[in-house]
């Protein structure tokens, strides 16, 4: 006996255990987020298909669950509309978020930025010293700063920088000094705290690596930049 749909109830069924195991695989290989809208509103669309699939034949227990799992992914729903939109940013956040962290969600952004804290910080402050423990992931929202290794300065860090960020997620020593040279603002959160953030989000850690990934490498090019002019000004 072979599979057959007999009426168009019987495709709105199908269409709703579509939604139902999409969603979850996609849930499952990192497709979805488990915290986003998407995951519940398709929850949502599964139970309302099976739902609809019931009035050709009825069943009070399976009408029971598509009920309370429709009234659950509202609720779902409602409860990130609202802590979504209760969330605000000051400029200096915002500009955090859209220079380093575009993609995060409000939520995660609201965590990330509570953990730490803004510092007018003066010329000589040390952000990290070359051997020694990283402490803090620090953003440099504006400013400079120098980049020393063993004594010699291999580059500078300005605006939108992150310092830091090449050790901070592993729990390694500091590759270089870091020292503030002109009254500067920047963000900071401490390691372990943002350790323990990111291994309770992946979003939050996949969102942190991108962006250190691309921080580094803009690095990379400056500081080959630099020490070529300075070569080339002492063979000069």
């Amino acid at each position: 006996m072979g599979f057959e749909i007999t009426s168009i109830y019987d495709a709105i069924g199908l269409v709703g255990v579509a939604f139902y195991v999409g969603s979850y695989a996609a849930l499952q290989l990192g497709l979805l987020r488990g915290q986003g809208y998407a995951y519940p509103v398709l929850n949502a669309l599964a139970a309302g298909c099976v739902m609809l699939s019931l009035l050709e034949q009825f069943n009070l227990s399976s009408a029971f669950i598509q009920i309370f799992w429709i009234v659950i992914s509202a609720v779902g729903i409602a409860r990130l509309f609202w802590r979504t939109y209760r969330v605000k940013f000051t400029e200096d956040e915002k500009d955090f978020l859209k220079t380093k962290l575009p993609t995060l969600s409000k939520d995660l952004s609201r965590r990330l930025l509570d953990a730490g804290f803004w510092v007018d910080a003066e010329p000589g402050t040390v952000l990290t010293s070359e051997g020694e423990p990283v402490t803090e992931l620090v953003y440099l929202r504006s400013g400079n700063a120098s980049v020393s290794l063993g004594g010699h300065e291999v580059g500078r860090c300005g605006d939108h920088s992150f310092v830091g960020e090449i050790t901070c997620l592993k729990n390694e020593k500091a590759i270089a000094t870091v020292v503030i040279d002109e009254p500067s603002r920047y963000f900071c959160i401490g390691t372990v705290a943002l350790r323990q953030l990111s291994e309770k989000s992946a979003d939050l850690r996949q969102a942190l690596e991108a962006s250190f990934a691309s921080d580094t490498g803009r690095k990379l090019v400056a500081s080959n930049e630099l020490l070529r002019t300075v070569a080339s000004n002492a063979a000069d």
